[in-house]
């Protein structure tokens, strides 16, 4: 039983081949021989997808997913109440992997780096301008950058986590997703593993490690 398989007896095993044993149910047989299997395809499992990482803008009045543009996967948005899809993100080297929405619904935000060094940057794409080159809010040589939260009631802003002040620590910023400007909201003291917010941006924790590799939640005071 441990190898059997269902199979359509009249199709599959043939007058010739039929398996003894089992159990027959309306068209298929419980079969205790070994059937052979086609492998799956190498390309299967490394190819981009169709589609994926389907969202809901924020206003609820589009549908945002990845699907692939001359080889490469960028987002598409199409409205909710139907319409042709358009392209919103233009990137053409290694794809667009993951995404948000800004709050304001007319922006969407993703990270990409340089040739596989993963140094991300976040990027914008217009939805107004979808033809327009998507905009590098961080443009530091040589920083990553990671997204902490996306504020629920302010749709100017986000915080961000980088590195360019020291390239071995993460300090949380504020960034204006308009005109690209930054504040400091907490500077890494040197053991900040990952920072806690609240829906609305608000720093709220962080998880720090200890000197015996144990970990600590740190509540902001």
């Amino acid at each position: 039983r441990g190898h059997g398989v269902i199979v359509d007896a009249n199709r599959a095993a043939g007058p010739a081949r039929r398996c003894r044993g089992g159990r027959r149910g309306a068209r298929a047989w419980w079969h205790t021989c070994r059937m052979p299997v086609p492998l799956i395809p190498l390309e299967h499992f490394f190819d981009d997808p169709e589609r994926a990482a389907a969202r809901v803008s924020p206003d609820g009045r589009r549908l945002s997913w990845l699907a692939p543009a001359d080889g490469v996967l960028n987002v598409w948005v199409s409205p909710l109440a139907g319409g042709d899809p358009v392209q919103v993100t233009n990137d053409t080297d290694r794809g667009v992997r993951s995404y948000v929405w800004a709050r304001d619904s007319s922006r969407i935000l993703y990270l990409q780096d340089t040739g596989g060094d993963e140094n991300t940057h976040l990027f914008v794409a217009d939805l107004d301008h979808p033809d327009a080159d998507d905009r590098d809010l961080t443009p530091w040589p040589g920083v990553k950058v990671g997204v902490v939260v996306v504020p629920r009631h302010d749709a100017e802003h986000i915080l961000i986590s980088t590195n360019r002040r020291d390239r071995s620590l993460f300090d949380v910023e504020r960034l204006n997703l308009t005109t690209g400007e930054t504040v400091l909201v907490a500077e890494n003291p040197g053991n900040i593993m990952g920072w806690l917010t609240d829906r609305d941006g608000a720093l709220l924790a962080a998880s720090a490690q200890t000197p015996t590799s144990d970990h600590q939640l740190l509540i902001r005071a």
